[in-house]
């Protein structure tokens, strides 16, 4: 038989022993008895049940180190415990281990000895759960009072008529004959009252211990605490999964939209060379029929025509060609620049339409002195050298003609600056 946590089933022995508050007499408690008599002064001390069942609850609490020696103060009286785990049920004549095969009745000792057993009160195995809980030894309260039951007879001193007493009586009893009052003598009442001994009484748990029990329920705990962390883990790990294709799945789709929205932007780019050149082309045109209506008018207004030996119809049709340029290239670059700023979509439409108005407005400068000359060329022919022209003389005409095209150039070429940005890369 061991002393393990798991031992089933598992022995305890027992004692329990206070003083008379009467007399001062040892009281011992040799079970779970409900009243303990003093043998000295016959005075009876209520148990209090609670005293054993705690002792009992921390014998099991405590086992298989359950070892106690301690004393318990519970009102005026004072109860000294002991408690002795055991391996085996002990004889309580000759001190062997004796074999206990389960049940009830009476354990036997080779000395000839024997240990009874029975069950406990119900209000001993109650709290501490132990249906199959037994006592070996020790005393009952149906055990003392078939020893009380048992008279002793003796005369009467006053009539001598038999009076039958038993430890119920008291000390001092009166006859029933003549109603004397007999002192009981000291060898009657030690026999009715005979002087009380500690001994010490076995109890047999059965079932699981309390600390296993305990260990299980930790076990169990632990393992549905381990199960329970076992099946976060796995949902962590689902939903980190799961989270982790929804985020390839957005990196693919956000890579794919890229990838759409620079091949998009290359067939917008690629798109747009054809509108940039025609831009840069019409500019070109701008600035070279700016410089045919320049040449025309000195060729037509300082007689350089002689000069150089040039007719004046040649140059009736250059000032002609250079008006029709002129207006063509600055119609096509205004329109052309309001149709570039809808299709890109940038913030700058306003502004394209200010400096195409801008650049539409000092066009009509040159085409309104191309025109004049033009009417000129076509109506007559070209005033000498010697013989000015007034209508087309003076300072203002001529500082007009020299600081106007270079003005409508830079006021154009800012217009165009996207245009031409987007060429140079394109090219």
């Amino acid at each position: 038989m061991t002393l393990g946590l798991d031992a089933d089933p598992r022995y305890g022995r027992f004692g329990l022993r206070t003083e008379c508050p009467r007399c001062g007499a040892h009281l011992p408690v040799n079970g779970p008895l409900d009243e303990v008599g003093c043998a000295e002064c016959g005075y009876e001390l209520d148990v209090p049940r609670d005293v054993l069942v705690s002792m009992l609850e921390r014998f099991e609490d405590s086992w298989p180190d359950a070892e106690d020696k301690r004393s318990v103060t519970q009102g005026d009286l004072t109860w000294r415990i002991t408690a002795e785990p055991l391996a085996s049920p002990l004889c309580p004549s000759c001190g062997a281990a004796m074999t206990d095969p389960g049940g009830d009745g009476v354990l036997a000792c080779g000395c000839g000895a024997g240990l009874p057993v029975d069950a406990p009160p119900a209000w001993l195995t109650g709290p501490l759960e132990q249906e199959g809980m037994r006592l070996l030894g020790g005393e009952r309260d149906q055990r003392r009072d078939e020893a009380a039951d048992q008279p002793v007879v003796l005369s009467c001193p006053a009539c001598g008529a038999s009076l039958e007493v038993n430890r119920r009586h008291q000390r001092v009893t009166p006859c029933v004959h003549c109603d004397t009052q007999v002192h009981l003598p000291d060898a009657v009442w030690r026999v009715l009252h005979p002087p009380r001994t500690v001994e010490p009484w076995i109890v047999r748990f059965v079932g699981e211990s309390r600390p296993a029990a305990k260990r299980r329920r930790r076990a169990e705990d632990a393992a549905r605490k381990s199960e329970k962390n076992k099946e976060k883990a796995a949902q962590r790990a689902e939903r980190e999964k799961r989270e982790r294709a929804e985020r390839e799945r957005r990196a693919a789709e956000e890579a794919e939209s890229r990838r759409e929205e620079a091949e998009a932007r290359a067939r917008r780019d690629r798109l747009w060379l054809i509108p940039t050149a025609l831009c840069f082309v019409l500019a070109v045109g701008c600035v070279a029929g700016m410089a045919l209506s320049t040449g025309a008018w000195a060729l037509g207004h300082t007689g350089l025509e002689r000069m150089m030996h040039v007719t004046p119809r040649l140059v009736r049709f250059a000032g002609q060609a250079s008006v029709e340029v002129v207006a063509a290239a600055t119609l096509g670059t205004w329109l052309l620049s309001v149709v570039v700023a809808a299709l890109r979509g940038r913030n700058s439409v306003v502004g394209m339409l200010f400096w195409s108005s801008f650049l539409a407005l000092f066009s009509m400068i040159p085409l309104l002195n191309l025109g004049i000359a033009w009417a000129h060329f076509r109506d007559r022919e070209p005033t000498p050298s010697s013989t000015p022209n007034p209508r087309f003389t003076g300072w203002p005409l001529a500082l007009l003609y020299v600081f106007a095209p270079p003005f409508f150039l830079l006021a154009f070429l800012a217009f165009q600056e996207l245009a031409v940005t987007d060429l140079r890369r394109l090219i």
